[in-house]
């Protein structure tokens, strides 16, 4: 698979910027700006079936997303990059590093998923009512009352929002990137790893990069008050900053 990208910069220090579900480079194109100043080649990816990167014709699993990655490194020949993943992006990241630690030097997890949630029953479970209420609320007597019916069942529950506006490919790629946790092998992970932290993000909470400092053997926390899951998008300078001193 083709996959879009921009490449801001010229070193020969590569960083890859991976984005979180339901959003696309353009995410992080201010990260991008941010780090290719501070004298790094960064690649900045639509990962597949985000921004201008086709979706797979059927759907894809965590692995699969892996291996796209991996592709990509291999085909642009890019040595020992430093990943760089936001929410969705950390977890492939994290995939990566356990699968294919020589091909990579560091990871650098922002808000990152790949934890097991507590509520794991609710968050499975969101899928089938997603779809019910999605087809519910298509009826044009009830259209009228969708976005707030929307607000009140699905609080505090993961993405509902990329799930119902996703296509069926995409949506059963969800369904199956849902299903991966790397709880029982992150001791297992053999680089360095910086994590990049909001103190309130509610998608992924503190307590994610709490339990990733604990199990990753050579991790660094770093959690940014106030901060929330959009931390990368809203501070790209300061997380820039975090990765530039991680790296030298």
């Amino acid at each position: 698979m083709d996959i879009n990208f921009s490449v801001k910069g010229d070193s020969n220090k590569n960083l890859i910027l991976l984005h979180g579900w339901g959003g696309s480079s353009a995410s992080l194109s201010g990260l991008q700006d941010e780090l290719s100043v501070l004298g790094y080649k960064v690649y900045n990816l639509d990962l597949p079936g985000f921004g201008q990167t086709p979706q797979p014709e059927e759907a894809f699993d965590q692995d699969q997303y892996i291996a796209s990655i991996v592709d990509f490194i291999q085909y642009n020949q890019i040595n020992k990059p430093i990943l760089i993943g936001h929410s969705f992006g950390g977890k492939t990241s994290i995939g990566l590093a356990l699968k294919y630690p020589e091909l990579i030097e560091s990871i650098v997890l922002i808000n990152a998923s790949g934890i097991k949630p507590r509520n794991s029953l609710k968050r499975a479970l969101f899928i089938i009512p997603a779809k019910l209420l999605g087809a519910l609320f298509s009826l044009p007597i009830l259209n009228k009352i969708k976005p707030l019916a929307r607000k009140i069942f699905y609080k505090g529950l993961v993405r509902e929002q990329d799930y119902l506006k996703a296509s069926k490919v995409m949506q059963d790629s969800m369904k199956n990137v849902l299903k991966v946790n790397y709880d029982e092998q992150l001791p297992q992970i053999s680089i360095p790893v910086l994590l990049v932290w909001g103190e309130k993000d509610t998608y992924t909470p503190l307590w994610n990069g709490q339990k990733f400092a604990k199990l990753i053997p050579d991790a660094k926390l770093q959690v940014v008050r106030d901060a929330t899951h959009n931390l990368p998008i809203k501070q790209p300078k300061l997380v820039a900053q975090y990765v530039n001193d991680f790296i030298k």
